[in-house]
């Protein structure tokens, strides 16, 4: 991975800034919980979340620095990786009538399994779940997306790659002034 040499634009770090103070007041505000999900603005979170973490992982894959995360991604998904099932999942929160929440002749849309349950739903002759008793599985389409181990790592890998670049460490020079 190589990272652009382009500097980020003023703009862009204000953007970023934003997104990392939105998406933290959304992480500790106790909605995104097993409880949290029977609240009629868990579905509204999930989706600004899904908004604000695709910008960041699409600024970052821009500069270089995407984001490849592939574990716990089903064998039966077409996304190679966490930075292309965001954008996915938000294309089909975001884009209602768009197709992106069809899987087969059904529907998902924001489908929820919450903790352990592997065999939630068989459609077809396939098992779609949960495998995981502390995460939350949001199914859109085709696509499975973990709450924590997908879009929240997602979240946390991005912050990563790009906080230096949005909040760079002063220079020296900078600080004798």
């Amino acid at each position: 991975m190589t990272q652009s040499k382009e500097p980020m634009s003023w703009f862009t770090k204000q953007e970023l800034s934003i997104s990392f103070l939105r998406i933290e007041e959304v992480r500790t505000s106790g909605i995104l919980t097993s409880d949290g999900v029977k609240s009629p603005l868990f579905k509204s979170a999930i989706t600004e979340l899904l908004i604000y973490i695709n910008d960041m992982l699409q600024k970052a894959d821009a500069m270089g620095l995407r984001i490849t995360l592939a574990d716990h991604l089903p064998a039966w998904t077409s996304v190679p990786d966490v930075t292309e099932l965001v954008a996915r999942c938000r294309d089909a929160a975001c884009h209602v009538s768009a197709g992106q929440e069809f899987f087969e002749r059904n529907k998902f849309s924001f489908a929820l399994v919450v903790g352990l349950v592997p065999e939630a739903v068989k459609i077809d002759g396939t098992l779609r779940g949960s495998d995981f008793e502390d995460d939350i599985a949001l199914f859109f389409g085709g696509y499975r997306l973990y709450l924590r181990r997908n879009l929240l790592d997602a979240y946390t890998l991005a912050v990563r790659a790009l906080q230096s670049l949005v909040n760079p460490e002063p220079t020296e020079a900078s600080t004798l002034s």
